[in-house]
């Protein structure tokens, strides 16, 4: 677990990026991260822009410290207008953001989530499953790896991101910078990555919101994020 770092997923990113290129011949790819991955394509391309065309971050994690006051916050203002007494109790006995280890994390997430905050429009979870199965991206035995996976490397990394903060390690990037944020997120706050890009010097960046998302933009509007992508990929960033 103590190889579970920023710096180790940048090195793999890095040999990932390498063998793209040369796999396809190309100079540099274009990167598209939701999240955590969105937070690590933008630190990627600030230490390696000459093999990135473009950055496209979906619901990045900017700084994890505020998010979590933010999701609080959040959370204890719909409590209190719908007088859910179970939930407002929770909230007290996790304490006030930063919380100290991801499973109390992962309770704020599930109560975000309750408020409509992590989806706002819920997909069909067996339907994206069997999507995914068919399509070969995933194997049914594979699925509980993939969650305890998850599980360790936000109890691995929990202290780490909470120092993290792309306002202050990433003030410029020097390839074209997008940015697709759900409405409805208050999972990291698209509020806060939205004034990210006010402040971020950038050959251009361009916000595209998707009105009917919270956090997780590529399965509550699938259409409209990979129209984004496609014309990205097609046009050099040039999106309506």
């Amino acid at each position: 677990m103590s190889r579970l770092t920023i710096s180790r997923h940048l090195r793999d990113l890095d040999a990932v990026v390498d063998h793209l290129r040369d796999e396809f011949n190309q100079d540099t790819v274009l990167l598209v991260g939701h999240s955590w991955g969105g937070a690590l394509g933008i630190r990627y391309a600030h230490s390696q822009p000459t093999k990135v065309s473009h950055v496209v971050a979906v619901a990045p994690l900017i700084a994890p410290a505020d998010s979590q006051r933010a999701a609080y916050e959040f959370v204890r203002s719909a409590a209190t207008a719908r007088g859910d007494g179970d939930v407002l109790s929770r909230l007290r006995d996790l304490g006030s953001p930063p919380l100290d280890n991801s499973d109390d994390l992962l309770v704020l997430e599930s109560l975000t989530d309750r408020y409509g905050g992590v989806f706002h429009q819920r997909p069909r979870r067996i339907a994206v499953l069997m999507s995914g199965i068919l399509r070969g991206l995933v194997r049914p035995w594979e699925i509980p790896r993939l969650i305890r996976a998850n599980e360790i490397t936000l109890a691995a990394m929990h202290d780490e991101l909470l120092k993290l903060d792309l306002r202050q390690s990433v003030p410029t990037i020097e390839v074209p910078l997008l940015i697709l944020l759900g409405r409805h997120d208050r999972h990291v706050d698209s509020r806060i990555a939205a004034r990210y890009l006010e402040t971020v010097r950038a050959p251009s960046k361009r916000l595209f919101w998707l009105e009917h998302s919270a956090h997780n933009v590529p399965f509550e509007e699938p259409e409209r994020f990979t129209e984004i992508v496609t014309r990205v990929l097609l046009e050099g960033a040039s999106v309506p």
